[in-house]
């Protein structure tokens, strides 16, 4: 089933250039199921965004499902 990559980026502003960065990789829950892709990629996404050291203000998400 390979790797599932999960990044989480807080960006200054005005600049947005990065601030901090944080990625965790690991192997997928469940198989993917066409349609329901955020179910694989969430849970690692999700412990990506719990290393976070600040608190976003906003979360912008590309993804689908």
């Amino acid at each position: 089933m390979g790797c599932v990559l999960g990044t989480a980026v807080i960006l200054e502003y005005p600049g947005l250039l990065p601030y901090e960065v944080k990625a965790t990789r690991s192997k997928p829950v469940m198989p993917y199921v066409p349609g329901f892709l955020s179910l694989k990629e969430i849970p690692v996404l999700a412990e990506a965004l719990e290393l976070l050291i600040g608190t976003p203000d906003l979360v912008i998400v590309d993804g689908h499902g």
